[in-house]
């Protein structure tokens, strides 16, 4: 099902790369560059998520935190944050958003946040999540590795990969 998410902040990159995966995702996007055009967009439109950075030219991700909290009904919200200190994100988590996302970050933990709060359902075909567990790399090598262990998964086996880091 397709949800409408709004992308908050300051940083032009920033907004190209999230646009670009929500799509991707199948969801519709609206962008917004400062916390009062983002307020404006949360009381105009009816939003699932919203995900915007903590510091912004104009003031403070935490009133977006707030504006989307206050929407009727109430918007969903991950903040980012790259300047902030573990106070900021513990002050956005008691405003209400559901998550904190540090920056840089990879987009697989910009998709699995997605799919945990707008409910996406299954994830993708050969997605097998592991508890504790984050493999990165796209090469052909490291896609062979993964589908191997996809195939070994259900067994009893011990295995042990070796290769570079």
């Amino acid at each position: 099902m397709t949800k409408k998410v709004l992308l908050v902040d300051d940083d032009p990159s920033i907004h190209a790369g999230l646009l670009r995966l929500v799509r991707t995702l199948g969801h519709v996007a609206d962008v917004a560059s400062t916390g009062a055009e983002a307020a404006a967009k949360l009381r105009a439109h009816p939003f699932d998520l919203c995900i915007t950075d903590l510091q912004l030219a104009d003031g403070d991700g935490r009133d977006v935190v707030r504006e989307a909290r206050a929407a009727r009904p109430p918007v969903t919200v991950v903040a980012l944050t790259d300047h902030g200190t573990v106070s900021d994100a513990v002050d956005a988590l008691r405003l209400g958003a559901a998550d904190v996302l540090g920056k840089p970050f990879h987009a697989s933990v910009v998709e699995q946040a997605l799919a945990r709060l707008l409910g996406d359902g299954a994830p993708g075909p050969g997605h097998r999540p592991t508890p504790g567990a984050a493999v990165i790399g796209d090469h052909p090598a490291m896609r062979l590795v993964l589908e191997r262990i996809a195939q070994i998964a259900d067994t009893e086996a011990s295995v042990l990969i070796r290769g570079e880091t």
